[in-house]
C-alpha cells in the first residue's frame, strides 16, 4: 500500500527523495505490522498523516516513523524497531507521535 495517494492536499515539495522513500518504507512498514487487524482504510490514513507530519519536522528514518506513528495509535506491542541500525542518531527536538494531533493534510 504505498502512501501517494495520502500526500494530496501536502506541498510535497518539501520533502526530498529520501524522504519521500523514508515515508514510504515506514508507511508500508506501518500497514504490514497491523496485517488484516487493523489494516483499513481511516487507520491507514491516520498512520499516513502522523507519517508525513513526522518527515515534516526532519524525520527520515522508515523504522522511527513507522514505530512512532504505530505507537501514537497505542499499537505500542507492533512498533518494534525492524532493523538495528542504530548510526542514525534519534532526533530528540522532533514531536512524538502522541504529541501530535491530527494533521489536517487532504
Amino acid at each position: 500500500m504505498p502512501i501517494r495517494p495520502y500526500l494530496k492536499g501536502v506541498d510535497v515539495a518539501a520533502f526530498d527523495a529520501d524522504a519521500v522513500r523514508a515515508m514510504c518504507d515506514a508507511f508500508e512498514g506501518a500497514c504490514r505490522a497491523l496485517r488484516s487487524t487493523l489494516n483499513r482504510e481511516p487507520v491507514r490514513r491516520i498512520l499516513a498523516k502522523r507519517i508525513i507530519a513526522l518527515a515534516a519536522y526532519g524525520e527520515r528514518d522508515p523504522d522511527r516513523l513507522r514505530a512512532a506513528a504505530l505507537t501514537g495509535l497505542g499499537l505500542a506491542e507492533v512498533a518494534a524497531p525492524t532493523s538495528t541500525d542504530s548510526s542514525v542518531p534519534r532526533r530528540p527536538d522532533l514531536p512524538t507521535a502522541t504529541c501530535l494531533s491530527e494533521p489536517s493534510y487532504g
